[in-house]
């Protein structure tokens, strides 16, 4: 049976390192996946005190989401679950109110090995990278938090290029746009691919066509209501999700308008309600149970020592069309 001493021989490093690492205990990157390698190659088994620690036999992952239903955490969760279920992992879900909820307590008391986190925003970006300086696994999905830290996203800039080409060749030039809120990356790069879209057809861009939402069904009915005073008015509108563009429709509806006849309608998810609203909605598909899929994989590969570099993954999207644009499709 394999020692602590030999581990660290064939590490290239100290007792006391090993040590550390067993004990998960701070360390480079780079001395840890070494430790991790030696311990693999000599099949080392430490004893009952350290086993758990390092070696991750706890087989926990923790992720923190502000929904574990809904239209996109309940498919990013079902994604994680596969893949942990497949490697033996259990998941514990904390839902996320604020910066602190959970997240102290439960590395405090080691319940998991791990974390995902599916809300990055709301832990903020000092928090998130404690955890790196901890060398503690993260992996976060849907927000870039830095260049030390692993990612999951998807292409929202060519997802919503996409979506404005689409009405672009419809024959829409006068595009209104109910975006999720600025501070988040996603939002933004949104706005990007909308603007580049009108300029690469020779259009210009006016900010009176943009309304800021808050991903809810009642912003885009408000926000809708407030492009409808325009002159003259947008004769599309792009929503930043889902939510939004649903209610978008039911503002359109209660002001006895058409869609798209009145008013062609896209949004962004592909989420179960866009296929069952009538007329069925026009959206962007994010592969969000992949997301979920990809970061887990991700996380149980850096537990593993597998991998250790530090990377950014970005998914494609895809336009969904249907009716709601006007195209006359019913998928």
């Amino acid at each position: 049976m394999a020692t602590i001493n030999e581990v660290a021989k064939v590490a290239g490093v100290s007792k006391a390192t090993v040590s550390r690492v067993l004990n998960n205990r701070p360390v480079s990157t780079e001395t840890h996946a070494k430790v991790m390698k030696a311990i693999r190659e000599l099949n080392y088994q430490p004893n009952a005190q350290a086993r758990g620690l390092s070696l991750r036999q706890a087989k926990i992952i923790g992720l923190i989401a502000p929904d574990l239903l809904g239209d996109f955490y309940g498919p990013v969760i079902m994604g994680i679950e596969e893949v942990l279920q497949k490697n033996d992992y259990n998941l514990i879900v904390s839902r996320a109110r604020s910066k602190e909820f959970r997240l102290a307590k439960m590395l405090k008391e080691k319940k998991v090995d791990g974390l995902i986190i599916a809300t990055p925003r709301r832990i903020g970006e000092k928090g998130i990278l404690a955890l790196k300086r901890d060398n503690f696994p993260v992996v976060v999905i849907d927000g870039n938090v830095g260049e030390q830290v692993c990612s999951v996203e998807v292409d929202s800039y060519q997802g919503a290029f996409q979506a404005t080409e689409h009405l672009i060749k419809l024959g829409h030039s006068r595009i209104g746009v109910i975006s999720s809120p600025y501070a988040f990356k996603e939002s933004r790069d949104r706005l990007r691919g909308y603007q580049e879209a009108l300029k690469q057809y020779g259009l210009l861009y006016d900010h009176q066509l943009v309304r800021e939402g808050d991903y809810t069904m009642a912003s885009g009915e408000q926000e809708i209501n407030q492009l409808l005073q325009l002159e003259p008015r947008p004769t599309a509108v792009f929503a930043f999700n889902d939510s939004m563009a649903i209610g978008a429709i039911h503002g359109l509806f209660k002001k006895g308008l058409s869609v798209p006849k009145d008013m062609a309608v896209v949004g962004f998810d592909d989420s179960y309600v866009a296929k069952t609203i009538y007329p069925p909605l026009t959206t962007v598909q994010q592969p969000i149970q992949e997301m979920g899929a990809v970061a887990a994989r991700k996380l149980l590969a850096l537990l593993s020592g597998e991998e250790t570099a530090i990377t950014h993954i970005t998914l494609q999207t895809s336009l969904v069309v249907r009716a709601s644009c006007g195209a006359g499709l019913y998928k």
